[in-house]
């Protein structure tokens, strides 16, 4: 017997959610340089790939480690981080309302390495197959074949008959269904 291997195929794609995910990776990415801008005007610029990893897991603690690592050699007392934060005036609190709006956030960030610059820099990771459904077997993707052909076939006499998307749905008992956002008949996902 001649096996082919099974290929799965894409039954649906959920736009709306793969959008939300882009807008909302996209507003995290703001925020996260809106809070280096706030370290660069506080004179703690974070620039090495540890920094920016460090500083994705804990800005707050990433920022403080920075700015004492530049600041304590210029006082030379021995004296508390918070202390001396509060002596040359440096208030956290707009990095904590910061990074408690990215912290609400679901995206995923990662550090890439900007080929053109040569520097790193963020990028978020949204990727469309996580927003996709496929068929699992060979017996699906017949399936498939089948009700886009029946899809196919209601098409081609939509000229010539009025067809009834409702109707057509329950008559198949929801194998298919018409999208009225796309104007378009979708096979169901299956269950």
């Amino acid at each position: 017997m001649n096996k082919e291997k099974f290929k799965p195929i894409k039954l649906a794609f959920n736009k709306l959610a793969y959008k939300r995910a882009c807008k909302e990776a996209d507003e995290k990415l703001h925020i996260l340089d809106q809070m280096l801008v706030w370290c660069a005007n506080n004179n703690a610029y974070i620039k090495t790939k540890d920094l920016m990893r460090s500083f994705l897991l804990d800005p707050i603690q990433t920022f403080k480690d920075e700015w004492y690592k530049i600041h304590s050699k210029k006082i030379e007392l021995k004296v508390n981080l918070e202390k001396l934060l509060e002596l040359t005036e440096v208030y956290i609190s707009e990095l904590h309302l910061l990074e408690e709006k990215y912290r609400k956030l679901n995206a995923d960030i990662s550090i890439v390495d900007d080929k053109k610059s040569k520097l790193f820099k963020y990028a978020s990771v949204v990727k469309e197959d996580d927003y996709c459904i496929y068929t699992k077997d060979e017996k699906e993707n017949k399936k498939v074949d089948k009700l886009r052909r029946f899809i196919k076939a209601i098409k081609e006499i939509e000229p010539y008959t009025k067809v009834y998307p409702a109707n057509i749905q329950t008559g198949v008992s929801n194998a298919i269904k018409y999208d009225i956002s796309e104007n378009d008949y979708v096979i169901n996902q299956f269950s």
